[in-house]
């Protein structure tokens, strides 16, 4: 008779489950898609590392939401935003390496709006043979972190080449001990040598995500919850109407900028230490290195027509020429966008995604600055 009863009570509740799970998708419509997490932050999608400081969840299946339009992600078993495949090489397939941060991840784009999916493409087309790209791209990573993601997982690929995007933000993240109140590692200078400090111990403990988050992949229900529980996303930043160059703001401006940018040759800056040794170890490798720089938080005449550009014209900026001569000193290739993101804000063009990132556009403009290189390099390869 309990038995009888327990069976019955199971039935019940599963039925109410069901219809109630039923009800919940239709409510929800295409707000709510089966094995894909709805509306996560960034940084609910990235977890504490102690190797890195932080990286992406393996295995995440979400929308993305900010101060940009939604997007979704699927990361490989690594955390990379990449599809899951094998590490053995496909007979004949050339092989491309991309380092970088949210730049090259594709933050607030499409997956195969991406520069790298799009110069992947591009080279398959010109080459005529398979071209593996392997994005291990992750959010706020400065030239430190990507330097250990070559040695973590890079190296066991054997890339052909490696892509390595460098933006402003590098600087100041090679310099700390915490970004957004995650801890990373650093290299510091201890007399004449440089030393991996490790971050706080406290601050590099893994966290789950919190149960009703994690259902709301599988379960409308569980989404419907969430959705009435938590605000709204952020609105994209609104720029006013138009912004006019003011010269003595501008001119300060580009003077502290010029000196940021110096760091990448400066021999005591971690970002220049952190890009030395990966040159140094590409280069025991027998692999080339491209380095693209890209504007970020910068210039913003560059991406974003509403501001007005210097009086003598929409020049290379001073991270690119810095970055351009550091390839030099270093032995890589040097790519370029300023002059063509430029010319096309000039022309009344958005480059980005509300927040400074890259939108599908921009997007297009790097992969056709890199392809050519990167072609060139691979006919040798």
């Amino acid at each position: 008779m309990i038995r009888r009863k327990l069976i019955l009570a199971a039935a019940t509740f599963a039925a109410v489950f069901v219809i109630v799970e039923v009800a919940a998708t239709v409510a929800l419509g295409s707000k709510f898609r089966r094995g894909v997490i709805p509306r996560l932050t960034w940084s609910d999608a990235g977890q504490r590392e102690p190797e890195r400081g932080w990286a992406m969840r393996p295995g995440l299946r979400a929308e993305i939401i900010g101060p940009h339009p939604p997007y979704d992600v699927a990361l490989d078993s690594r955390g990379y935003r990449q599809p899951e495949r094998s590490s053995e090489r496909a007979n004949g397939a050339a092989r491309v390496l991309a380092l970088g941060d949210s730049l090259l991840f594709g933050w607030g784009v499409q997956a195969d709006e991406r520069c790298m999916d799009l110069v992947g493409a591009a080279l398959e087309r010109q080459l005529g043979r398979p071209v593996e790209v392997w994005n291990l791209a992750t959010p706020g990573y400065s030239t430190d972190q990507e330097l250990w993601t070559y040695e973590m997982h890079g190296r066991a690929l054997r890339p052909d080449v490696v892509v390595l995007c460098v933006a402003m933000n590098d600087v100041p993240i090679a310099e700390t001990a915490t970004f957004r109140t995650l801890g990373k590692p650093r290299l510091v200078q201890e007399g004449e040598r440089w030393v991996r400090r490790e971050a706080p111990p406290d601050v590099v403990v893994p966290r789950q995500l919190p149960l009703l988050v994690r259902a709301s992949r599988w379960s409308a229900l569980a989404a419907w919850l969430r959705l009435r529980r938590e605000p709204p996303p952020d609105a994209p930043f609104e720029f006013p109407a138009r912004v006019p160059w003011n010269e003595r703001g501008a001119r300060a401006i580009a003077d502290a900028t010029a000196a940021q940018a110096a760091k990448f040759l400066d021999p005591s800056a971690p970002v220049h230490e952190a890009l030395r040794r990966l040159a140094e170890e590409l280069r025991a490798d027998g692999v080339p290195l491209v380095l693209m720089s890209m504007p970020f938080n910068h210039d913003p005449y560059l991406m974003d027509p509403r501001f007005d550009g210097p009086p003598e014209g929409r020049l290379e900026g001073a991270l690119s020429r810095t970055i351009r001569a550091l390839a030099a000193q270093i032995g890589a290739e040097c790519v370029t966008v300023d002059e063509a993101l430029g010319r096309e804000a000039a022309a009344g063009v958005l480059l980005h995604v509300g927040d400074g990132h890259p939108n599908p556009r921009a997007n297009e403009l790097m992969a056709e600055a890199l392809e050519p290189v990167l072609a060139r390099l691979l006919k040798r390869s």
